[in-house]
């Protein structure tokens, strides 16, 4: 079973009904809920340092669920995308010196046919996720990254084989947290929830259809 929820989606459980953030998953069976034959499960954490444990059919994706609390965020945030480069930075995108135009051509006739448009998306989307725990310090740099950002969604038009549903909640759970910050792009949060919407709904009638 692939991975759907990536880290800060917000869930509610379908059976218990409490509500949750993904942190990570765990593969110690022994702290199981629901069905212990597949080999992981998500750690969430629900508040007050507390984590639970469950597996992915027993969650859901809570719509109407604010951003991950800071709080808890600040305990859970990877400090991986500080320290490592990113490909993107050995194809010579970076910020500094670097107009907009030629971000794109690096981005569009570089980075995408050597690595794919995913990875050029999830990229950058971690790099505005990384830096969005100083947004004062680094508000150009989010600025910039997120132009780029919302130029590779209208460029390929939220195509599922390139933003699958991992990428694009990944998208949604970065915007929102922008935007608790006023900092909302050409992509709103809107823009992202109705697309996602619709998968949801296309999913359920293809299931049901079955």
């Amino acid at each position: 079973m692939d991975q759907e929820y990536p880290e800060y989606t917000p869930v509610v459980h379908l059976h218990e009904g409490y509500r949750a953030w993904v942190y990570d998953t765990t593969t110690s069976k022994d702290y199981f809920t629901g069905n212990t034959e597949v080999n992981w499960q998500y750690r969430l954490w629900v508040g007050d340092g507390k984590i639970k444990i469950a597996p992915q059919e027993d969650l859901k994706i809570d719509m109407d669920s604010p951003a991950m609390p800071e709080c808890i965020e600040q305990q859970c945030q990877s400090e991986s995308r500080y320290r490592k480069q990113t490909y993107l930075n050995a194809f010579g995108y970076k910020l500094t010196d670097t107009p907009r135009g030629t971000r794109w051509d690096i981005l569009l006739k570089v980075a995408v046919p050597y690595l794919g448009a995913r990875k050029v998306i999830k990229t950058v989307v971690d790099l505005i996720y990384g830096r969005s725990r100083s947004i004062e310090k680094n508000l150009n740099a989010i600025f910039e990254w997120s132009h780029d950002l919302d130029k590779l969604i209208r460029y390929y038009g939220f195509n599922p084989d390139i933003i699958d549903q991992y990428l694009l909640q990944y998208i949604l759970n970065t915007k929102q947290k922008l935007k608790k910050h006023d900092i909302e792009m050409d992509v709103s949060v809107a823009d992202v929830q109705d697309v996602y919407r619709v998968r949801e709904e296309e999913k359920r009638r293809k299931e049901q259809e079955k």
